[in-house]
């Protein structure tokens, strides 16, 4: 189990302290041994647990899918809590890979601010390439979701590649390396 230290701050300059520009878009939400974890990049991981979310509440515990749901703490933890516990942890599992790919070379910077610079240019290049007539493989756009899932696929192969191990190694070796992850929460 990760070592948490969790930390509230009320003032919205207090999470832009640790953004690298003033939009709520970088908004920092955790960071990850010192790497942040923004709320835009929190909202988009969350897209894949909200129907998972919805459906074990709605089928465990009979709640409606109402105005309410998101909130309703009848059943001890709230949708909302079990959707970002969620999302949290597969953020820090994939910050904590980020570093682990950083320290290895693979990559140099984990902002999602030149995450979305890059998928910018990608999808800029793809653009012209096919008003040039040239071959494109998949989508001549890419969506921030399909990019975001894209590169962290890649980054997991070269860093399994580098640490020259299998599946069952690689997934021992992250689990050791969250376990000594410091997890500050805003």
């Amino acid at each position: 189990m990760p070592y948490f230290v969790y930390v509230f701050f009320f003032s919205i300059l207090s999470l832009s302290a640790f953004s690298q520009q003033d939009s709520p878009d970088s908004m920092v939400m955790a960071t990850v041994d010192g790497e942040p974890i923004c709320v835009r990049e929190f909202n988009l991981v969350s897209q894949k647990y909200k129907a998972l979310v919805i459906q074990e509440f709605r089928k465990k515990y009979k709640l409606n899918y109402d105005a309410g749901f998101w909130c309703n703490e009848s059943v001890g933890e709230s949708p909302a809590e079990n959707l970002k516990r969620r999302t949290l942890k597969t953020l820090i599992s994939i910050k904590v890979q980020q570093l682990q790919a950083k320290k290895m070379g693979i990559i140099s910077d984990l902002s999602y601010h030149r995450f979305l610079n890059t998928l910018a240019q990608e999808n800029q290049r793809r653009l012209i390439a096919k008003s040039n007539n040239r071959v494109i493989f998949g989508p001549v756009q890419y969506s921030e979701e399909v990019y975001y899932d894209y590169v962290f696929s890649n980054v997991v192969i070269q860093l399994k590649s580098k640490l020259n191990v299998n599946d069952k190694q690689y997934s021992d070796y992250i689990n050791q390396q969250i376990a000594k992850a410091i997890i500050v929460q805003f």
